[in-house]
């Protein structure tokens, strides 16, 4: 991987693109999150500048808890665009800010797959459904990326026989109140191969919910190396002892971060009680180590 690069201005990445998109194919930024305090560029900024230069971000990876980074590639032909980097496109376009390489990527996106993400039924499928009236009211109360997907796997089909054939199963399935069995089934196989892709009690402390990389480095420093020793200690003393030995992590957020790991739960999405909790606690610790 290649060095990760933190902006300090929006002039700072026009520059970096300006110099680099035509003889870099792929580059690590880093960014700061808002509560870090430090944010100067935001991801938006970055992408903006990718998108007039022919780069996208794919892939976006923690660092710490105040700061992530984001891998951006340079397009090639036949890319796949979302529809929203198709509007920011078009709204830079307006403001004469598109090169030439962010235009031969628009000219050249494969414009298919942007269709598939916008696939409906078509009008007789619709009908068909309709006419169970059970399977079309479970259907409309899944989420709207599971009812596009349907959609695009039913309409996908060349052959109007076998359109009919997954229209048949899908309403067979929503009438018994479950999603289509053979996406069930998949999904359950993928969860049953990441519970066993480690042996009870050799799971890495960086699988734990919220922590990263750096954390899991930190936290292997003074013993704590998997995800069973973290929830066997409890966070008020898994936290303690990371303090003690990274005194900078001594704040709510990273309290968030740690109580969400032993509880299974994401750290901004924490129950109202274990924030309370948290802060408290911090306070304690402030208190007793006279931060």
């Amino acid at each position: 991987m290649s060095d990760i690069l933190f902006f300090k201005s929006k002039l700072e990445i026009k520059k970096w693109f300006q110099k680099n998109h035509k003889k870099s194919n792929m580059q690590w930024f880093g960014l700061y999150k808002k509560q870090s305090l430090k944010q100067v560029v935001t991801g938006a900024d970055i992408k903006n500048e990718a998108l007039c230069f022919g780069w996208a971000g794919i892939k976006i990876k923690a660092i710490d808890y105040f700061s992530y980074q984001i891998q951006y590639l340079k397009r090639k032909e036949k890319s796949t665009w979302s529809q929203t980097s198709v509007k920011e496109y078009k709204q830079l376009l307006k403001k004469n800010q598109i090169q030439p390489q962010g235009q031969w990527a628009f000219d050249n996106r494969n414009t298919k797959k942007v269709q598939e993400s916008n696939a409906t039924f078509l009008k007789k499928h619709i009908v068909e459904f309709k006419k169970n009236k059970i399977a079309w009211s479970f259907f409309n109360s899944q989420t709207a990326s599971y009812q596009k997907y349907m959609a695009y796997w039913v309409t996908s089909a060349q052959q109007d026989k076998t359109q009919n054939k997954r229209l048949s199963e899908l309403i067979k399935d929503s009438e018994g109140q479950t999603k289509l069995q053979r996406v069930l089934k998949s999904q359950e196989k993928l969860i049953q191969s990441k519970k066993n892709r480690y042996k009870i009690g050799e799971t890495p402390i960086e699988e734990a919910k919220n922590l990263g990389p750096l954390t899991g480095a930190e936290f292997r420093t003074f013993g704590i190396d998997t995800v069973e020793k973290l929830k066997s200690l409890g966070w008020e003393k898994s936290y303690s002892m990371w303090v003690q030995h990274y005194p900078h992590r001594i704040h709510s957020i990273a309290a968030y971060a740690i109580i969400g790991a032993v509880n299974n739960q994401a750290y901004f999405k924490l129950d109202p009680e274990l924030k309370a909790e948290a802060k408290n606690f911090v306070k304690e610790l402030k208190y007793d180590l006279r931060y």
